[in-house]
């Protein structure tokens, strides 16, 4: 069931087991999950069904340190989050990810990948990924082919793609259906408070957005609204009460990350039959999988490196006629007169020459063709060397249309990840020149190690880290269990808690954690 808060007028306290701040992909399916054990759960979004201006308008932000796009285009105030967004491409991290690195960061996670491999399997069941193809594999060998092999210290990998990338499309069932979960949109969480004062935050005060005040009560509470309003939060809420147990802990909000990308290299295939055997995509029964290419953590081990990986992109000067030729349909399909109309006879033209061999590659190889006239290119995916100097603060000079301050992102990259993205491109060159598969021509500047490159490095919206995970509350702010040191009750779930960041989108390992979440919460609670 969903509650618009803006036309709810019925109680102004309301009462659940659990109470979960977000309604995204770790909202949702933390959400879900509780809801279908039997546990009442209130999920609050401060956004609608719909985009809204009004409710993005709540992004407010400052940017100090580099530019980081992120802040404002990844970030959605939506039922669904920024699954609303994205293109549900999920792979999960590495043993190495979750393990000590000193040559990065003194500490490791608190919690090793044997802790989440079962929830990366329930996630995937969740999400409906095919139980056929959980490893790549399976997915060769329906191929009938070998994954190619390009030496030891790379290795190609397949990422998946949901056929439902929005979750609230997804769980739509349950969030219409189960009595135990409703869903409170256009609600905005003011602060925090303890009827104890022991540690055990019972207590949430929301906002509709015409300031109209609810008071939720909860058992749990937990926030899973994004990396920059987790941390905007605790530190908002900290400000009106010091009282608050992590209010004087100064690690709130520090060690921001995000990926850097960046199009490195030109790749020229030594043979293009194999390459695109290769790398092409491969779609098997509806579902999408994308080759790419990575570290072994050997290699990253033995070179000290960050975690990086690698994809292709392959352009063609058809591209903006694919474009058109997409919008064409969408407008006939809707109804209406496409305002590409005059260009679309020259683009039907060009696509029809293109058409058969696709359709050919398709069907016989379940592959799609990667059409490159205008050539293909490497470009990196690389984890960031975490930096306490990045953090996100408020910003109290820019208060959004509820009175509260904006989130300020200082967003500070040290640079040493150039020499290691050198590195990995001169030896993934010679692995693949060794394999007679292709050779890279690697952009100058990254050979000479110019730290200025890194100004090209584009954030790719995988915000993590501000309230990291940690052994102890003098290194981070919530334990391994997810749970903000000094509290009883109180969670934070999702990519802020990341100590590292690895090269992946963060947001299966997310959804993992948060379904780690639900088992600790249900285990260590006789009331629930």
């Amino acid at each position: 069931m969903i509650i618009d808060l803006n036309e709810y007028f019925d109680q102004e306290t309301i009462e659940s087991d659990v109470l979960v701040i977000g309604a995204g992909a770790v909202g949702l399916v933390v959400a879900v999950a509780l809801a279908k054990r039997g546990i009442k759960v209130a999920l609050i979004e401060s956004g609608g069904e719909q985009f809204e201006q009004k409710a993005q308008s709540l992004n407010t932000f400052t940017l100090t340190g580099r530019n980081h796009n992120g802040i404002n285009e990844g970030r959605a105030r939506i039922v669904g989050g920024t699954t609303t967004l994205w293109g549900g491409q999920i792979v999960p991290f590495s043993s190495l990810d979750f393990e000590p690195r000193d040559w990065i960061f003194k500490e490791g996670w608190p919690i090793s990948k044997t802790d989440l491999e079962d929830y990366y399997q329930q996630v995937s069941d969740l999400l409906g990924l095919h139980p056929q193809y959980r490893e790549d594999a399976a997915v060769w060998q329906t191929l009938k082919m070998s994954k190619t092999n390009i030496g030891n210290n790379f290795e190609i990998f397949l990422t998946r793609w949901l056929k439902e990338t929005n979750l609230a499309k997804l769980f739509s069932k349950n969030i219409n259906k189960n009595h135990n979960l409703t869903v409170y949109i256009h609600g905005v969480v003011a602060e925090f408070c303890s009827t104890l004062n022991n540690g055990f935050i019972d207590q949430a005060t929301v906002l509709n957005f015409v300031e109209k005040p609810f008071l939720f009560k909860a058992k749990h509470i937990i926030i899973t609204c994004g990396t920059i309003e987790a941390s905007r939060l605790m530190l908002h809420s900290a400000s009106k009460n010091n009282q608050l147990p992590w209010a004087s802990n100064p690690l709130v909000g520090a060690y921001f990350q995000d990926h850097l990308d960046i199009k490195i290299a030109k790749v020229i295939a030594l043979d293009k039959k194999r390459f695109h055997q290769t790398f092409d995509n491969i779609f098997l029964k509806g579902y999408k999988y994308q080759p790419k290419v990575r570290m072994s953590d050997e290699f990253q081990r033995e070179s000290k490196s960050v975690n990086i990986a690698s994809s292709f992109v392959f352009e063609s000067s058809i591209s903006e006629q694919f474009s058109d030729a997409k919008i064409f349909v969408r407008a006939l399909l809707r109804g209406g007169m496409p305002e590409n109309l005059a260009n679309i006879p020259k683009h039907l033209y060009t696509l029809f020459t293109v058409f058969s061999p696709m359709a050919i590659r398709y069907v016989k190889d379940r592959r799609i063709l990667s059409l490159s006239d205008k050539g293909v290119y490497l470009t990196l995916h690389c984890e960031q060397i975490p930096n306490e100097n990045s953090r996100i603060t408020l910003d109290w000079h820019k208060l959004d249309f509820l009175g509260m301050p904006g989130a300020k992102l200082h967003w500070e990259v040290e640079g040493a990840e150039i020499k290691a993205m050198n590195h990995y491109c001169q030896e993934l060159n010679t692995q693949f020149q060794e394999s007679k598969l292709a050779y890279l021509e690697i952009d100058p500047e990254l050979t000479a190690l110019n730290r200025n490159l890194i100004e090209r490095c584009w954030d790719s919206n995988h915000q993590c880290g501000g309230l990291r995970m940690a052994s102890s509350k003098e290194k981070g702010v919530v334990d391994k269990n997810l749970q903000v040191f000094g509290t009883t009750n109180f969670y934070v779930a999702g990519a802020a808690v990341f100590p590292t960041s690895s090269f992946a989108n963060p947001t299966f390992t997310a959804m993992a954690l948060g379904l780690r979440l639900v088992d600790n919460i249900i285990a260590q609670n006789n009331t629930l």
